[in-house]
């Protein structure tokens, strides 16, 4: 601890703590503030890289007040130290407090270069855009600050590391039931590098499949909603997960839910095209595997042709071939032999 006594019994403390890289400022009202920077990552003036270029830090901050509520305001520009480059200090006014405050902003005072080389790139990297905060190294900054009851100072403190970047926080996932498909929906608040989701579902929460492919924002500090849906799902109860992919082929499972289809019937619909001229379609939507006996019969309650099919969960789509009827009025009558299911609908043959 290093304590610079000034006059009139204002005082400033200074503390560095190695696990979290704060500085402590106390005034003589009894408050202390804690601030620290966390630099998250490089943001260069181009994307193509010119023979110098320019590059401004993103940061993290956090201010957080202790002790006496009476007189708190505190005020302060940072300076960072960087190794990477050539020119001026990087600095920014971090803006006056009187209450916890964190944040995240970007420098933007073009004060430093960096030297590409070699076919306008720098070092190894092709793009400006692959720039790291290993390669500028800004591993200090410098605070210089003011305040109720605080003589302005300056002191010099060690960054704070960042945690590496989740590829995205979710905040929720789920599914609900409605008229035969399960809607799925999920929020995230930040997206790093998303690429894409893929939504999955099992019968038994072991064997998953596939339902639904959607593409990510990329990179977010915005809360997103997705939606997908299940078109035929499983009867009774099923379950889905959620998998996040970046761009480099990384991937993340989130929790899986489970939700219960409670639609058990089986019914047909979308007869197409009617009238028809050569073949006819139905589609037949079953809570489970199935048989289903299908009949065109005439007006004189004749059976002209018979078919049977095996349907699977969900909807099936069925084509039936008219070629050799005639022209005329005819009734498509399908029957589900285990589930005593029956339709009758009229078509015409033109």
């Amino acid at each position: 601890m290093r304590i610079c006594p000034i006059f009139l019994f204002i005082f400033f403390t200074f503390i560095q703590k190695v696990s979290n890289s704060q500085c402590n400022i106390t005034s003589t009202n009894g408050w202390s503030v804690a601030v620290t920077i966390t630099p998250l990552s490089v943001v260069p003036e181009f994307n193509v890289c010119p023979n110098y270029y320019h590059y401004e830090i993103r940061y993290q901050y956090s201010v957080i007040f202790s002790g006496s509520n009476t007189g708190r305001s505190f005020s302060t520009n940072i300076y960072f130290t960087c190794s990477g480059g050539t020119g001026g200090t990087i600095y920014q006014s971090l803006g006056t407090f009187n209450t916890n405050t964190t944040g995240t902003m970007t420098t933007n005072n073009r004060s430093r270069e960096y030297n590409a080389i070699s076919n306008n790139n720098y070092g190894s990297n092709p793009s400006c855009t692959q720039v790291n905060l290993t390669h500028v190294n800004c591993m200090n900054v410098r605070y210089d600050y003011w305040g109720s009851n605080v003589v302005g100072n300056s002191v010099n403190c060690p960054t704070a590391i960042a945690n590496p970047p989740l590829p995205i926080e979710l905040l929720d996932f789920g599914a609900e039931p409605e008229n035969g498909k399960i809607n799925l929906f999920w929020h995230t608040a930040t997206e790093t590098n998303s690429h894409y989701f893929t939504v999955e579902r099992s019968k038994n929460g072991v064997d998953f499949e596939e339902v639904s492919h959607v593409n990510g924002a990329n990179n977010s500090l915005d809360i997103k909603r997705y939606d997908a849906i299940d078109e035929n799902p499983y009867s009774g109860i099923s379950y889905y997960r959620l998998k996040q992919t970046d761009y480099s082929k990384k991937f993340k499972y989130f929790d899986m839910v489970s939700v219960e289809n409670l639609n058990t019937e089986s019914y047909l619909t979308n007869i197409h095209p009617n009238p028809a001229a050569n073949d006819i379609s139905f589609d037949f939507q079953s809570f489970d595997e199935n048989e289903l006996n299908i009949d065109i019969i005439d007006i004189t309650g004749r059976s002209v042709i018979r078919d049977h099919k095996h349907i699977n969960s969900g909807t099936n789509s069925i084509k039936l071939s008219l070629e050799g009827l005639q022209n005329g009025i005819y009734f498509l009558k399908v029957i589900s032999p285990t589930t005593g299911y029956s339709s009758t609908n009229k078509i015409i043959k033109n």
